[in-house]
């Protein structure tokens, strides 16, 4: 949620107010329904799909090619924030697919790593 509030708050000037009251909506009933929920009850699904359908009906409404490809490219940063979790279809884990891209990124890292040592000599 931070990280689509973040990408928002940069672009909140930049873009329709209605779109913007759209998105922050959704991401204060998010936020509600976290803080009202129980341990015991399974976490609701972060809405990423609607915030992304927002975000391209907005861009198809845009009649002017130029309009719709600032409207592209200023939007860029949030739509990045949005689309892992729309690829993770488990409700229990929401950003399943972002969690993974980082441990695989962690796991790169550590091959990388670990190649600077395989043939070295040893000092033991």
């Amino acid at each position: 949620i931070f990280e689509v509030e973040e990408q928002l708050s940069v672009i909140s000037s930049r873009i329709p107010p209605h779109l913007f009251d759209g998105i922050a909506s959704i991401l204060s009933e998010v936020k509600g329904d976290s803080k009202s929920s129980t341990s015991s009850t399974s976490p609701s699904r972060f809405p990423a799909e609607k915030i992304a359908t927002i975000l391209m009906s907005h861009a198809e409404s845009l009649k002017s090619s130029n309009e719709s490809a600032a409207f592209g490219v200023l939007t860029t940063p949030l739509k990045e924030a949005v689309i892992p979790y729309t690829k993770s279809r488990d409700a229990r884990v929401p950003g399943s697919e972002r969690i993974l891209i980082h441990f695989l990124d962690l796991l790169r890292g550590w091959v990388a790593t670990e190649r600077w040592f395989r043939d070295d000599a040893k000092f033991a």
